[in-house]
């Protein structure tokens, strides 16, 4: 198995049937047979999705899924795909088809190229107002405490080598930005980063955990999150150069 494609899925009901559909049609032109699956992990949605991708792993060829029951919340569906992804590169993107399976080549080609975990950049953005604020407020936040050049260190689409899987799957924190410690283990372990642009769609179904009233209470964790993170890096004795 050269490539795992893992869809994280909470309440998708609405758009999951189209999203691995169009996942496995993508992942089956872009490489050969017997060489690709797409894993959905159901993080103990509360809806039909479960059942829906279940039906769909009946029907289309390549596809399977991981449920969690109950919900675990991202980290522990990221963690689980990580954990169960069967290819020699995971691919984690987001179920709620914001993003597209027919990116999947642009991060294999950097891990072909060398690099051990490669962060999407969607460079046109189609977010709601407030996950836009969130996610310039994270970058440059990230940029301070960890001295990361990453333009979209929290974008929902990421690819790893899973042999380096057991050294990313140390999260400490059970925050719903998994992007800066993926990077900081990913640091801490002297592995290569690198980052390729990818296409992003508008919300069509499901609703963004993201709402303006949440934003203050949001910044405040992600703030203490951030200094946690930038405490490992400078005992380590890795926190003052700016990669990647």
């Amino acid at each position: 198995m050269r490539v795992t494609l893992a869809l994280l899925a909470y309440n998708e009901e609405a758009v999951i049937e189209r999203v691995v559909r169009e996942a496995a049609a993508d992942m089956a032109r872009a490489f050969a047979p017997d060489t690709w699956e797409v894993l959905v992990i159901n993080d103990g949605s509360r809806d039909n999705t479960g059942a829906v991708c279940d039906g769909l792993a009946e029907q289309v060829a390549g596809v399977r899924v991981y449920h969690h029951n109950p919900n675990r919340g991202y980290v522990e569906a990221t963690l689980s795909a990580l954990r169960e992804g069967q290819g020699d590169y995971i691919c984690i993107f987001d179920g709620d088809g914001q993003q597209t399976a027919a990116d999947i080549p642009r991060f294999v080609a950097q891990l072909d190229k060398g690099c051990d975990v490669v962060f999407g950049w969607k460079k046109q953005r189609f977010d709601h107002p407030a996950r836009l604020v969130l996610s310039r407020g994270l970058r440059l936040m990230a940029r301070f405490f960890l001295h990361s050049r990453l333009h979209d260190i929290n974008a929902g689409c990421r690819g790893f080598r899973k042999a380096h899987a057991e050294q990313l799957s140390i999260i400490k924190h059970r925050i719903n930005f998994i992007g800066p410690e993926l990077y900081t283990r990913a640091r801490l372990n002297d592995l290569k980063i690198c980052e390729v642009v990818v296409r992003h769609f508008p919300r069509e179904g499901g609703e963004s955990s993201h709402h303006w009233g949440k934003i203050p209470q949001e910044v405040m964790q992600v703030v203490q999150y951030l200094n946690a993170l930038r405490g490992e890096l400078r005992a380590a004795g890795k926190w003052r150069r700016y990669l990647p």
